[in-house]
């Protein structure tokens, strides 16, 4: 499996949507949030591919910021580790994307477009070759600067971890995962693109950054979800 099987794993890792929710008010997503809890089954699958690759997969957060009463600028990043055998070293390189989320009547309810990642120049391993020519990450005022490589629709609920009323994780479940062709192969730097797509929906729990996510919150959130979730619980692995 080329490296673009892991960047469409990472693309669909940091996208959300599954419940019902009458309003919704898009700057309480404002600030970064960190990923306190994946699907159980993608989880397995990024284990595999960072096992096979021979690599570490920490930090996984996201950054977002309304642009406005119907769109959110979202950036998903995660840390990519490995040793490099020339220089008989331990690396780490910070990978992101950028993409927008939409929604047309002011609810929960979203679309969202996510371009190739980013990743700081000097700092690729062999195994991510194809990032060799890395792409500039977007922002706030140009979030796909070099157009969208992947869509999804989504959906996102605010909750609170310990029922105090105070929402501090985003309960947040995607579907319809599919890449979006280029209109012209030869503008990009990737040598492919993965042609896969993912029907499949699946959830995430994101956590105010303010917060610490226990295994007591964990349970309250998971429990009052029931039969609707499958979700395995992530600890903090951002250096502090």
């Amino acid at each position: 499996m080329k490296f673009s099987g892991i960047i469409t794993t990472a693309a669909s890792m940091f996208v959300a949507g599954a419940f019902a929710q009458s309003t919704f008010n898009v700057s309480s997503l404002n600030g970064t949030w960190a990923v306190g809890g994946l699907e159980s089954t993608l989880l397995v699958k990024i284990e595999a591919l960072a096992q096979i690759y021979n690599m570490t997969v920490s930090c996984p957060q996201v950054y977002m910021a309304a642009t406005s009463n119907n769109s959110v600028y979202i950036q998903p990043s995660v840390e990519f580790g490995w040793y490099n055998s020339t220089s008989q070293s331990s690396q780490n390189a910070n990978i992101s994307l950028s993409g927008l989320m939409t929604t047309d009547d002011n609810g929960a309810n979203f679309d969202v477009q996510f371009s190739l990642p980013s990743v700081a120049k000097g700092l690729v391993a062999n195994q991510v070759h194809m990032l060799d020519a890395a792409l500039s990450g977007g922002n706030t005022t140009n979030p796909l600067p070099h157009g969208a490589d992947y869509q999804a629709n989504l959906f996102v609920k605010l909750v609170s971890s310990k029922n105090d009323g105070v929402n501090d994780v985003v309960v947040a479940s995607c579907s319809n995962v599919t890449d979006i062709a280029p209109s012209d192969e030869g503008v990009s730097n990737f040598v492919r693109r993965d042609e896969a797509s993912s029907q499949v929906p699946f959830q995430l729990l994101l956590v105010n950054g303010n917060i610490t996510l226990d295994e007591a919150g964990f349970e309250n959130i998971t429990s009052s979800l029931g039969d609707e979730t499958s979700l395995s619980m992530l600890n903090n692995t951002c250096s502090a």
